[in-house]
């Protein structure tokens, strides 16, 4: 129930001093954390990295990665951002001009910019810059009455979003701004949401909608509807912002369990989830953080000790393997933000292919039992069903490069989706670009396993699961022998209408000159020596001991004609046709699905058939490491 209009106007009164008094609180922050000396000094303390510095980077994920924070220099209180590279301990210094309270600043994806607002109490009013990351020049885009906190780039970096705590007379809410000044939007006015609560902002992962904190967390959408709760926030006080993960399927906060106080922690939790997961155990203030760029890892900051003018430690927390790494130490770093790398200097693993590398057959489970993919790869107009579980994220991962991850396999992909947009009729994906451009001079590395559905295993697999066959019997044999022998011909048989391989790897080549290339062939689906029988997973049909030799036999085929193109274009082929030895289809951990038919509970399942596992793609990635190391 709302309050009275006058009632109304007195909240969103204190609402806009509160908010004033937080920014300036942000910078005062700094100034107590700051030593008496000159701001060479303090320069040069900045510069002075954690011997282990590079190590403890490369064990939580990209490494020329940069940390953004602000920083009060004495002995004048001047602001500035401070650019630091997590691989060298280097930093660049971006000059506000300011003496005024600086705000958390927000990198763009490519790293190019930096965003933050300023502002005075005696002046009521703040201003909101975007500095360039590699001259500092410093730029305003607007000045507004009142105050303007949490500006925050949109994932496609053409947007920023920000809260306006004006005068009652103005209007407050959440906004966006074009990056060049242009096109101030109101997306949510104040009236629908606590001023006094929501001092924080960030996107979703779609760039589609904005969650802000606010006795639970609220996601406001661009279109204009009312805002929704993500989650009610009941036993807990937030204290600081809210992430949504890169996969749209958890959530990341800071605050305390209970009212009772206590320090803030961080906690995770999965859309719909009742209990968080506690991810810290910090004993002395905790004073910012960031979900990093692909979301595997949580940056943050720590103060050392009781003393606020002690300095302040940066950690780093693999939400793979819940490993927590100190990056470094640092004088007045009360926030730190956005680590990313910088769009102009990154290099780039490209993962590409078909449902073999996206891991169709991988779905990672959330806590109310539901196997989810990455964020819009499974909706009405996009069913790549790329898995934060698949080869390519774990590889990503397990490399600790200095590289960003381009992931854009597609489950039910040919030769000719690298060259065309995906409108296939039974896999209607027109959001995705042909795969091809993914590909540049900044690609480093590029993985894919391409070939499978243009030789048609998809309805050979789909033909034979549904036959019934023991010892020498060959029905899917004999039905699929010629057209899979036809379909390897055309693969390998250089043309012109973009269907076959030797087209596809020179195309490579030619977008990539300088990139390592990894081919990564299939696995072997069934025991080298399988039994006589063997139930397909729809009921009472069963493989024929004849049928799985045939398979395995074809599999292997494709494999040997992969190879050798690939090896003739100086492609790295990476054989993993034994990689789930043991753990075929058959046996009884099997690695692999065998066919699911429960596609009136679950339409995803029957397409997950015959793909690895979650453990499947982990036995793969332990096979690609070896070669790209």
């Amino acid at each position: 129930m709302r309050s009275s209009f006058s009632a109304r106007r007195a909240s969103l009164r204190r609402g806009w001093l509160l908010a004033a008094v937080m920014l300036v609180l942000a910078a005062m922050g700094s100034a107590w954390m700051s030593d008496n000396r000159s701001a060479t000094s303090s320069a040069r303390q900045h510069a002075i990295a954690a011997p282990t510095a590079r190590e403890a980077a490369h064990q939580i994920g990209p490494c020329s990665a940069d940390l953004a924070y602000s920083q009060m220099l004495p002995p004048n209180g001047d602001n500035v951002i401070n650019m630091r590279d997590l691989c060298t301990g280097n930093f660049r210094q971006i000059k506000t001009g300011r003496q005024a309270a600086v705000s958390v600043p927000s990198l763009s994806p490519d790293g190019s910019m930096v965003a933050y607002s300023s502002g005075n109490l005696d002046q009521p009013e703040s201003r909101l810059y975007v500095a360039d990351t590699k001259t500092g020049a410093v730029r305003e885009l607007r000045h507004l009455a009142g105050a303007i906190l949490s500006p925050v780039f949109s994932p496609d970096g053409k947007t920023i979003a920000f809260l306006h705590g004006a005068p009652p007379d103005s209007q407050p809410g959440i906004y966006t701004i074009h990056r060049d000044g242009t096109s101030l939007q109101l997306v949510l006015p104040a009236t629908k949401y606590d001023q006094n609560q929501a001092t924080h902002l960030n996107w979703t992962p779609d760039g589609k909608a904005l969650i802000y904190p606010e006795a639970g967390i609220h996601r406001a959408n661009l279109g204009g509807s009312e805002p929704s709760t993500v989650w009610s926030g009941q036993g807990f006080t937030l204290t600081g912002p809210a992430f949504i993960g890169s996969n749209g399927n958890t959530f990341y906060f800071q605050g305390q369990k209970g009212t009772s106080g206590g320090m803030s922690q961080l906690w995770s939790c999965p859309l719909e989830c009742k209990t968080p997961k506690q991810l810290t155990q910090v004993t002395q203030q905790l004073r910012g953080y960031t979900l990093a760029e692909f979301g595997n890892s949580l940056y943050y900051s720590v103060s050392r000790g009781p003393d606020p003018s002690g300095d302040t430690d940066v950690y780093a927390l693999n939400l793979i393997n819940n490993r927590t790494s100190r990056l470094f130490s640092a004088k007045n770093a009360s926030d730190i933000t956005t680590p990313l790398v910088s769009g102009a200097d990154r290099r780039n693993i490209v993962a590409l292919g078909d449902s073999y590398s996206s891991g169709e057959g991988a779905p990672v489970k959330s806590a109310d039992g539901k196997v989810r993919y990455i964020a819009g790869t499974d909706t009405d107009t996009n069913k790549c069903h790329r898995s934060m579980a698949a080869y390519p994220v774990l590889l990503h991962e397990e490399l600790n490069h200095d590289l960003g991850l381009e992931f854009h396999a597609c489950s039910g992909a040919t030769i000719k989706d690298f060259w065309e947009s995906f409108y296939e009729d039974r896999r209607k994906n027109p959001e995705e670009d042909p795969q091809l451009e993914w590909i540049n001079s900044r690609t480093e590395i590029v993985t894919l396993t391409i070939g499978g559905n243009d030789v048609s295993f998809a309805d050979v697999m789909d033909y034979c699961a549904r036959q019934y066959g023991k010892g020498a019997e060959s029905p899917c044999k004999k039905t699929w022998e010629g057209a899979v022998r036809s379909g390897i011909n055309n693969l390998i048989a250089k043309g012109s209408r973009h269907d076959d391989l030797p087209s596809l790897y020179a195309e490579i080549r030619r977008r990539a000159s300088e990139a390592q290339v990894f081919v990564i062939g299939y696995p072997r689906f069934f025991p080298a020596d399988p039994p006589d029988s063997c139930p397909t997973g729809v009921p009472v049909r069963t493989f024929s001991r004849s049928d799985m030799r045939w398979i395995n036999s074809e599999i292997a085929n494709l494999n040997d004609q992969i190879k050798k193109l690939a090896e003739s274009a100086s492609f790295t082929f990476v054989d993993v046709f034994d990689s789930l030895k043991g753990h075929e289809v058959c046996t009884n951990k099997s690695w692999i699905n065998r066919a699911l038919v429960h596609w009136k509970l679950d339409p995803n399942k029957q397409v997950q058939s015959f793909h690895p596992n979650v453990a499947g793609h982990k036995a793969i990635v332990g096979v690609v490491v070896r070669y790209i190391r």
